[in-house]
C-alpha cells in the first residue's frame, strides 16, 4: 500500500472525533454557530425590531447586526444594547462580548446590503415648487 492509504496503527478514532475535525476543517461549526445566535437574535430582539435587522457576522465574539433604518439603530445600539447583550449572553451560544450595528439597506435589484453613507444624490430635475 503507498503513504495514503495504509492502514493508521494504534487505537481507532471515534466517529464523532473525526466528524469534528473534517467540520471544523470545512467551516461547518462557524456557520452553525452563525445560525444559532442568528436564532437566538431575533427571540431577544423586541417584536417591532425583528423584520429591520439580522444578524450578518460574528468575529471574536462580537456580533455584527445589520439594520434598515437610523432611528432603529439608535434604539438597538444606545437604549437596547445592555439589555440585548444581556438577553443574548443567557441563551446556549457560546460567549459573545459585544454588538456592532451597521444601517444598511436592502437594494430591490440586487438583495444585497448597501451601507447608507453621505448624502443622497440630488436630482437636478427635482423643483419643489412644482
Amino acid at each position: 500500500m503507498n503513504g495514503g492509504n495504509r492502514p493508521r496503527r494504534g487505537r481507532p478514532e471515534r466517529l464523532g472525533d473525526v466528524l469534528a475535525t473534517m467540520f471544523r476543517r470545512a467551516g461547518m461549526n462557524e456557520i452553525a454557530r452563525l445560525q444559532r445566535v442568528a436564532a437566538a437574535w431575533k427571540e431577544c430582539l423586541p417584536e417591532h425590531a425583528r423584520s429591520g435587522s439580522r444578524v450578518t457576522k460574528l468575529v471574536d465574539g462580537v456580533i455584527h447586526a445589520a439594520v434598515d433604518s437610523a432611528p432603529l439603530n439608535f434604539e438597538l445600539s444606545g437604549f437596547m444594547k445592555p439589555e440585548l447583550l444581556r438577553r443574548i449572553r443567557q441563551k446556549d451560544i457560546g460567549y459573545i462580548r459585544d454588538i456592532r450595528f451597521k444601517v444598511v439597506s436592502t437594494s430591490p435589484s440586487s438583495g444585497t446590503d448597501v451601507p447608507l453613507r453621505g448624502k443622497p444624490k440630488r436630482d437636478p430635475n427635482y423643483n419643489p415648487a412644482h
